[in-house]
């Protein structure tokens, strides 16, 4: 029997032990995911959105960010068409972008970010069954699907644990993740945030989530577009989840989660 999209798309998460100078930790697998962690809200998002007459989702994305992946294997699950705008270095494409165009996204270059965004914005004015997601897929409905697959995965894993987890490591990025934790873990758990710099530190979405009660907000000496040169032992995006890898290696303590977003 041909397995349901939901089954595909979001599973029951997968932990790996890790250990670390402080004992064991605990490694959540969305690595092994093809979109990985966004995935497990775009099929609800974008299932509810196609009911609701959407046919093509739009996205700028920055050249390591791994939400065009997930964007264009989720619409590529579902049958509805993506269109990217990705952010070249070098007149390149990312090796994500190219990713997400066999996954059969259409993709278009951009200069910037900002040029990205507003191309897209663009592209997406006026056409029926069209609408340009922000950045981090910063949207109500895909916020609820992101807050309620969380919930059912933190569920899952004190299960599979046998104890609730007293902190966890994430990165952030646009901030929804780390927002939509705080939002569902019990306000005693511990999130040790990592920014990789996608955003400033000044900017309104990293003061508020740095904030939020039981966040300790860390900040990578390299800029989001420098890989990270001393990857852990799994499989880890070189410009997001494995710039966490540094301070779990200083800071992290037995029984610690580490959520890896995508690989």
């Amino acid at each position: 029997m041909k397995s349901s999209p939901k089954a595909t798309l979001s599973p029951r998460v997968i932990l790996t032990p890790l250990e670390i100078n402080n004992g064991t930790i605990q490694v959540v697998r969305d690595d092994k995911l093809i979109g990985g962690t966004k995935q497990r809200a775009l099929d609800k998002y974008l299932t509810d959105a196609i009911a609701n007459g959407l046919s093509e989702f739009v996205y700028a994305s920055p050249p390591p960010g791994y939400g065009q992946v997930a964007l264009a294997y989720s619409c590529q699950q579902l049958n509805v068409a993506c269109t990217l705008f990705c952010w070249q270095l070098n007149d390149e494409y990312h090796e994500f972008s190219l990713l997400a165009e066999s996954f059969g996204a259409k993709i278009y270059p951009c200069k910037s970010l900002e040029d990205a965004d507003a191309a897209a914005i663009e592209y997406a004015k006026n056409r029926p069954g069209c609408i340009r997601l922000p950045l981090g897929f910063d949207v109500p409905d895909y916020i609820q699907c992101l807050r309620n697959e969380i919930s059912v995965s933190w569920r899952h894993i004190t299960e599979d644990l046998g104890y609730e987890p007293e902190r966890v490591w994430l990165p952030v990025g646009s901030t929804i993740l780390s927002n939509v934790f705080r939002d569902v873990v019990p306000e005693e758990i511990i999130l040790n945030c990592v920014t990789v710099r996608l955003l400033e530190e000044q900017d309104a979405r990293i003061q508020k989530i740095t904030n939020r009660p039981n966040v300790n907000m860390f900040s990578t000496q390299e800029r989001f577009l420098d890989p990270r040169t001393d990857p852990p032992a799994i499989p880890s995006n070189a410009h997001y989840d494995a710039k966490v890898w540094q301070f779990i290696k200083t800071h992290g303590q037995d029984k610690d989660i580490w959520w890896n977003v995508a690989k």
